[in-house]
């Protein structure tokens, strides 16, 4: 998931021509959605710091890559955090990155571990 500047021009035409709600539905109908049990937005970023990742504050969300070319966003929606990919993003990368994220060594030394709900 990864944005260029013509990315955001065309996603602003397409808005244009489709309308608000059309687009937005078009927007969700492509993205995953994966819920966790974070409580706030400070687990999030210790968690996924603690595993090796970065967690990069973004206009109230969180940004994460996974590697140069994937990265997705952490955001509350519907009252959880969730980790949100698009149907495109390479699952395999995906499913790693929540391994890590439940196994890393040092996440063990923690009181809580948070876990993630599994993929399909």
């Amino acid at each position: 998931m990864s944005v260029s500047i013509q990315a955001i021009s065309a996603a602003l035409a397409m808005r244009a021509a489709m309308g608000e709600k059309a687009f937005n539905e078009w927007v969700e109908s492509n993205t995953v959605r994966f819920a966790t049990n974070f409580r706030n937005a400070k687990d999030v970023v210790q968690t996924v710091k603690l595993a090796g990742y970065d967690a990069i504050p973004w206009y109230g969300d969180y940004k994460t890559h996974i590697d140069q070319k994937l990265w997705f966003f952490w955001e509350q929606h519907e009252g959880k955090w969730k980790a949100n990919f698009s149907k495109s993003d390479d699952m395999d990368k995906v499913r790693a990155f929540f391994r890590d994220l439940q196994h890393k060594p040092e996440l063990f030394n923690r009181q809580r571990i948070n876990t993630v709900e599994p993929l399909p």
